[in-house]
């Protein structure tokens, strides 16, 4: 599963480089999701009206679930929280 693939393309949003989302989780040892996935900027999303903004989150946090088990990682990585950011500008190669 690639996690871009599945969040998708902002083509045609304007100013996709003001659509990063940052998602964090942990992990169970067999790449589970340990909880739902956490939206680290989720109240400037929320409070900025920007509904192509809050699309975005949406799909990132559907990639993550998505995309489980991560079960590809090595055994000590499973302890640690993970954080990823979905920037749809990188995406277009802007």
């Amino acid at each position: 599963c690639e996690l871009m693939h599945v969040f998708g393309g902002f083509f045609g949003a304007p100013e996709p480089e003001r659509l990063v989302v940052e998602v964090a989780f942990t992990l169970n040892r067999d790449g589970s999701l340990r909880n739902e996935p956490r939206v680290l900027n989720q109240m400037q999303i929320r409070t900025s009206g920007n509904a192509f903004w809050q699309v975005a989150e949406r799909n990132a946090v559907n990639a993550v679930r998505e995309c489980a088990p991560y079960d590809f990682l090595q055994p000590e990585s499973y302890s640690k929280e993970f954080e990823l950011v979905f920037n749809p500008a990188q995406m277009a190669g802007f």
